[in-house]
């Protein structure tokens, strides 16, 4: 349980926790609820009353899924009737039919989900409510200091009367957006630039079918209509453009559109007219920004604290779920008694800030194609691409062209093949290796066929090993062992929980094995 000292305080009153983060939105809330599945005790705390806040991103790529799935919210969001939308593609006077199944990702076929931001939140705060995690509503960090290795973290309401709060906690945890409190409290620097090109948000009223969404590729940019909007309008519009007055704030919300702008942004991102009224609207200009480093000490960043993008390709809220992934467990398990708690937080940023780097690239050069104004670029929009739109359905169908796309865009590409954690079989090749995800493949376990990422469905740490190799099938809690039928004989392959290999060793003992559970396991208690 968590310590409670102020029960006239809003909310739960909590005062003292293993692990305190700060922002309750979709990464926050993943990343405390990783924790907290871990073993971890939690709280949360966050500085809006009301909950949530208006959409920014939109979608789900597979990669995040499967993180998603290992919180048991998949179903949820797939469930929902925008999930699989199919799409009109605009390019110039054609429309070329277009469906998220065509963006399958890889041997495991899945698709991308169109889920707004704020379905993200939603269904991650009522996991949160399920499993008791508490939360601070209305309250906001003011300060930071560390003492007798904790961290005192003090926290002030945001509306009405109050005094200031005094939080104790072992680890912080910044999930507080790109003007992220604690990143500045804790002296990290902010490094990056700000993009020309800035994004259009817009909460419409629209005559056309609910059951498709619309995107048009015109002479000023890229735009979405996508039905189901929030601010009780029925579409909500997405569009990148060249910032349209003066250096603004990045990431902050402008002054809102007026209909007529609106319509203006509609026509250059050749999409169709129709619109009668608006509910909401703003612009943000664009930037691309990684923080210095990850941690200091006790404290951490993840999500837009440590990382913001451009919205081309739909990567800031996937990586930042992915983020809250691979810090969440970690910190549990250091909680738990971690034999090397300092080797295992430090590869948080060994493994996670080279990959804002990678997808701050990607994002960059999809701007260009999105929403950049010079000649070459509009060139592309106008006239390259409406010649080649009868070609473009037979191409999206392909499977051996859109899959890479795909894969690049669920970063499938990303590996840890460096990190600190990896134990034996980090230099050896191949899809088993240390670092990588563990991949798709088919093969037989307890006599049955299955793929490998069906044995990892439910949380915690794998170990699948030959027949050869003395492991328990039921171990310690939170590990679960796997006997492969026609494995090598002393092959052993170990999962860590967010489903990324730890150890590929071919030589059956299991000593490196029971070591490297040491590190990433705080459960192991006399088993070893």
């Amino acid at each position: 349980m968590v310590e409670t000292a102020e029960p006239g305080w809003p909310g739960p009153g909590l005062t003292s926790a293993d692990i305190l983060v700060v922002g309750a939105g979709p990464v926050g809330s993943a990343l405390a609820l990783h924790a907290h599945l871990g073993g971890a005790r939690v709280l949360l705390l966050e500085r809006r009353r009301e909950l949530p806040r208006p959409s920014r991103a939109m979608l789900l790529w597979p990669r995040t899924l499967a993180s998603l799935a290992r919180l048991g919210i998949l179903a949820e969001l797939a469930e929902h009737p925008s999930a699989r939308l199919t799409a009109h593609l605009h390019i110039g006077a054609r429309a070329v039919p277009l469906a998220l199944s065509d963006f399958r990702v890889g041997s495991s076929g899945q698709q991308p989900l169109m889920v707004r931001q704020a379905m993200v939140e939603a269904v991650l705060q009522r996991a949160l409510d399920r499993s008791g995690v508490p939360r601070m509503t209305g309250t906001e960090l003011s300060g930071l200091e560390r003492a007798g290795g904790r961290v005192l973290a003090m926290a002030r309401r945001t509306t009405g009367a109050g005094g200031d709060l005094h939080l104790s906690c072992r680890y912080l945890v910044g999930c507080d957006g790109a003007a992220s409190t604690v990143r500045n409290l804790s002296g990290i620097p902010w490094q990056g630039r700000t993009y020309p090109e800035e994004a259009v948000l817009a909460d419409v009223e629209w005559a056309a079918d609910p059951g498709k969404a619309h995107i048009g590729v015109g002479r000023l940019g890229i735009g979405f209509l996508f039905p189901g909007g929030e601010h009780g309008a029925g579409w909500r519009l997405v569009a990148t453009r060249t910032a349209s007055a003066g250096p603004g704030t990045p990431g902050q919300d402008g002054p809102p559109l007026s209909l007529a702008e609106i319509r203006s942004v509609l026509r250059g991102a050749n999409l169709p007219d129709g619109i009668g009224s608006a509910a909401w609207s703003t612009s943000i200009r664009l930037q691309r920004r990684r923080a210095g480093r990850y941690r200091a000490g006790p404290v951490f960043l993840a999500g837009d604290a440590a990382h913001v993008f451009s919205p081309a390709g739909a990567q800031g809220m996937n990586t930042g779920l992915q983020d809250a992934e691979n810090l969440g467990w970690k910190l549990a398990a250091v909680c738990n008694g971690s034999a090397g708690p300092d080797r295992l937080l430090s590869s948080y940023n060994a493994e996670r800030r080279p990959v804002a780097r990678g997808v701050g690239l990607v994002s960059g050069i999809l701007l260009h194609g999105e929403g950049d104004a010079r000649l070459p670029f509009r060139l592309a929009r106008t006239r390259v691409l409406p010649l080649m739109a009868p070609l473009l359905p037979p191409l999206i169908r392909a499977p051996a062209l859109m899959a890479p796309a795909a894969a690049l865009l669920s970063q499938d590409w990303v590996s840890y093949r460096a990190s600190p954690l990896n134990g034996p079989g980090r230099l050896r090749p191949g899809r088993l290796a240390a670092g990588r995800p563990l991949p798709n493949l088919r093969t037989v376990s307890g006599g049955r066929s299955v793929r490998l990422p069906e044995l990892v469905e439910r949380r915690g740490i794998h170990v699948f090993h030959g027949p050869g190799v003395q492991f328990p099938d039921h171990g310690p809690a939170g590990i679960h062992g796997h006997r492969m039928d026609r494995w090598p004989a002393k092959r052993i392959v170990a999962v860590r929980p967010d489903g990324y290999i730890g150890i590929r060793d071919e030589s059956g003992s299991v000593a490196d094995l029971w070591e490297w559970l040491r590190l990433v396991s705080g459960n192991l208690g006399g088993a070893l």
